[in-house]
């Protein structure tokens, strides 16, 4: 097998490979008025003829350096859009990668304390028995019962 040369220095390519294609001067006039042009025509019909007419003035002219096309200036101005949300999306996923940090964040985690329910005082504490001494199961239901007889009015 022969190797074949191959261009080792950048010098060696041309700047068309190295840059990738150049944007023409309408995309870039369409592109800096974004903003303006965008809010004067949301919801309207675009004259294109008119952008077309406007650009040349503004020496806008596509990639070869002719005159732009009303069905050119549309397609630009669109592809013009699309850049412009891809750069939002860019933007706002690179805002939520990157919170801001406070000292607070940078603390440790403060220490969970397990939550415990308060007695509930709807039903009579069972008899405390002393050690040694066994729970009478009969003296405590007996107890409840009293509880109940005399919250109902019954005692």
């Amino acid at each position: 097998m022969r190797k074949t040369k191959t261009a080792s220095k950048k010098a060696d390519l041309p700047d068309t490979v190295l840059l990738g294609q150049e944007r023409s001067r309408l995309f870039w006039l369409l592109y800096g008025h974004h903003a303006v042009l965008e809010t004067r025509w949301r919801g309207r019909r675009v004259d294109w003829r008119a952008v077309c007419a406007w650009a040349i003035a503004e020496g806008g002219m596509n990639a070869k350096g002719e005159p732009p096309t009303p069905n050119l200036a549309k397609q630009t101005w669109r592809r013009v859009c699309h850049l412009h949300g891809r750069e939002e999306a860019e933007r706002g996923a690179r805002q939520r990668r990157t919170p801001l940090r406070s000292p607070a964040v940078n603390q440790p985690p403060a220490v969970a304390v397990p939550v415990t329910n308060p007695p509930n005082r709807s039903h009579p504490a069972p008899a405390q028995t002393s050690p040694g001494e066994e729970f009478d199961v009969e003296q405590h239901l007996a107890d409840i019962r009293a509880t109940i007889a005399h919250r109902s009015g019954r005692s």
